[in-house]
């Protein structure tokens, strides 16, 4: 793996500034362009940058699987959660601005855990394909 130390080195300065622009994307979906799926997708291209500095397997299918199981029913509870507090009218605040702060973090936890999920969903589509090449 001699000629590969240069995409290696590359791969190890660039990884950083990969996850900070799919976070910035997801954490600014609620005021611009982008959102949990076009970070998550940002983000899911950190496993093909550890795909080339790591020659071993990092994460199990299964993990993925698991993971993938527990955002999706925390994606679920959150919505209900923002359903019934927010927009069916149960909670009441006594300031006005207290249900925008609260709606736009949940908006923003919402594009979180989009973003977490879109990232292990590619990942695990990454680790088939990778799999499968090295059959």
């Amino acid at each position: 793996m001699r000629g590969y130390d240069l995409l290696k080195s590359i791969c190890r300065l660039v990884l950083p500034f990969i996850i900070l622009y799919g976070l910035y994307i997801i954490l600014n979906g609620d005021l611009s362009p982008g959102g949990g799926f076009q970070g998550g997708v940002v983000m899911a291209t950190c496993y093909l940058v550890i795909f080339f500095i790591k020659d071993e397997e990092s994460i199990t299918f299964n993990e993925i699987i698991k993971i993938e199981k527990a955002l999706f029913v925390t994606l679920i509870l959150l919505s209900i959660l923002h359903l019934l507090t927010y927009r069916a009218g149960i909670a009441w605040f006594p300031i006005k601005s207290w249900t925008i702060h609260i709606s736009t973090m949940t908006l923003i936890l919402l594009n979180l855990i989009i973003g977490l999920k879109v990232t292990i969903g590619f990942w695990g589509i990454m680790l088939i394909f990778t799999e499968e090449g090295r059959l």
